[in-house]
């Protein structure tokens, strides 16, 4: 799906599942960017099974004691430095910072709950940027 995407010359921001490599690369991530209270992100490049390149990926680790509702997943739980943290994907073509690419995908969310915009696995469009849950 990507490939296509990519090929159509489309910007996007995927939400992406956590295989065991994207675990195993996020647990070795060392430069963790703080952006809100509790929030921090973190890109870097990989390439998942059944991907011809390497794509960015752009994570957001979310402290769950200071935001219980936050959404993501405990990779970690067994770890006590880690067992506070919730992680969310994102994997994106787009040249902008970590901070608005996760922004831009939360705000696709909203969009696409209040507005019903939601097609397929498309949840949103954006002009010429999708944000697709995957």
């Amino acid at each position: 799906m990507l490939t296509k995407i990519e090929g159509e010359q489309i910007d996007y921001i995927v939400a992406t599942k956590m295989n065991k490599g994207l675990v195993r690369r996020i647990f070795e991530q060392k430069a963790w960017f703080p952006q809100d209270d509790g929030y921090w992100t973190s890109s870097f490049q990989y390439k998942a099974h059944g991907w011809d390149a390497p794509r960015r990926v752009v994570v957001v680790r979310k402290d769950a004691r200071k935001h219980p509702s936050t959404g993501g997943k405990l990779l970690f739980p067994e770890i006590e430095e880690f067992e506070k943290y919730k992680y969310a994907a994102f994997v994106t073509n787009m040249d902008l910072s970590d901070e608005l690419i996760w922004q831009l995908y939360t705000i696709s969310g909203l969009i696409a709950r209040t507005e019903s915009v939601s097609c397929g696995t498309i949840t949103a469009s954006m002009g010429s940027v999708w944000m697709i849950s995957m």
